[in-house]
């Protein structure tokens, strides 16, 4: 089976966690569930999507892996990047094709001018 989080590692988990440690963001259980995720993100899965088509022709629909749709939906990356950083907020990926992180931009901007902080 392909190795469906090689791309996903490289091309989107790692250089927002290289950002988070830029900020000098630390996410601990204090500030979790107000630490959220927004990605912009086209396409995912295409990799482990062919792959699986071509099962599913050659040999029937018994061996298409379970792991297929939640690894093939645009928002599988920013799961994934919760999940790493501890980050239990608002959760969701943008895709709108060449515009995707710059409309993710948008919508933490827009999103953090509706967010009270806690005292």
């Amino acid at each position: 089976m392909v190795d469906i989080w090689t791309d996903l590692l490289n091309l989107r988990l790692l250089p927002s966690q290289q950002a988070i440690e830029q900020a000098r963001l630390t996410i601990n259980s204090d500030n979790s569930d107000d630490v959220g995720v927004i990605l912009g993100n086209c396409v995912a899965g295409l990799a482990i999507l062919s792959e699986q088509h071509r099962l599913l022709l050659d040999r029937g629909p018994d061996r298409v892996s379970p792991f297929l749709a939640p690894t093939m939906t645009c928002d599988a990356p920013s799961i994934q990047l919760s999940l790493l950083l501890g980050a239990k907020g608002i959760n969701f990926a943008v895709s709108s094709m060449c515009s995707s992180s710059s409309d993710a931009i948008g919508q933490a901007f827009e999103l953090s001018l509706m967010v009270v902080p806690k005292s």
